[in-house]
């Protein structure tokens, strides 16, 4: 189990995403984690991009008010 997202876009080619105990979403890591999901289930806005290196990452903005 993986609670870092970046870690987990990294090293988990599949992923479950969980929100109040219930799943919101699973599937490749790549699909499921987007900023809509980490919304949803994490109240922030999040950018998900490439960094120079090729890899997935996520860029918290800010918490949702």
């Amino acid at each position: 189990a993986l609670h870092d997202i970046n870690l987990a876009l990294r090293f988990c080619d599949d992923v479950i995403m969980l929100c109040d105990g219930k799943v919101l979403a699973a599937g490749p890591s790549k699909e499921v984690i987007n900023s809509d999901l980490l919304r949803r289930a994490y109240n922030i806005e999040a950018r998900v991009e490439q960094c120079s290196k090729g890899h997935t990452i996520v860029l918290v903005d800010k918490p949702v008010d």
